[in-house]
């Protein structure tokens, strides 16, 4: 975690990154509204916020560039603190999992994977969840398609429970593996719901050989 105190107005961003404040009690300044171009990891981001430039220097919006890194942003009041947070957490045996929002891509050892969206309808006796995902395998084992997921419902315990310990089918173009160099497009679907949920968090393990489903995974928040 990167703890940031007494934080005045923006963040440098040049070839490192600092963090700075400036006053200006009996000054002139100029600054002027820039737009530049972004690119993290080969992607490229746009910032809702035009940086600002003051002799010189560019300004970003703290908060907007930590999300682009991957960093969760929180502000302590009573001590004027900003707290970034590298988005990583430990299962129950100490390992690290990465968070990602549902619709974005995360990778774990070389393989992509994006909770395209969830779907559900329950209506009586009829009733379905599915998960809509993507996978796509750039290292050099094959993976189980599906991997192990786990749920966290909002405030319904036995609805998440159910879900946690029922089977499903797999609806993918190949429900078995993905080898090195493929991708799969498809939904894994449940039929346990007896009322419609709200998924918080769906946690991905991967499953591929020399790799336990307990190892680092991916947590997808539903924001």
């Amino acid at each position: 975690m990167i703890i940031l105190k007494n934080f005045t107005i923006g963040m440098l961003f040049g070839l490192i990154l600092t963090f700075t404040s400036v006053s200006f009690a009996n000054s002139e300044v100029v600054a002027k509204f820039t737009n530049f171009n972004f690119m993290i990891n080969g992607e490229t981001v746009t910032l809702e916020t035009i940086p600002l430039v003051v002799e010189g220097r560019s300004y970003l919006p703290l908060r907007e560039l930590s999300v682009a890194l991957g960093y969760d942003v929180d502000y302590d009041n009573e001590t004027r603190t900003i707290l970034l947070d590298n988005q990583e957490t430990e299962n129950d045996n100490g390992n690290k999992s990465i968070t990602a929002i549902m619709g974005e891509t995360a990778t774990v050892k070389d393989v992509n994977i994006t909770i395209n969206k969830t779907e559900q309808f329950v209506k009586y006796e009829d009733n379905y969840l599915r998960i809509y995902m993507t996978i796509e395998n750039n290292s050099e084992t094959p993976l189980n398609t599906q991997g192990r997921l786990q749920y966290k419902l909002l405030d319904d315990i036995r609805e998440e429970d159910r879900l946690n310990k029922s089977g499903y089918s797999i609806v993918f173009d190949d429900p078995t593996d993905v080898y090195p160099g493929e991708t799969l497009t498809g939904y894994i679907e449940y039929h346990v719901l007896t009322k419609p949920v709200e998924i918080e968090e769906i946690h991905y393990y991967l499953q591929m050989e020399g790799y336990q489903p307990e190892s680092p995974g991916i947590i997808f928040v539903n924001k």
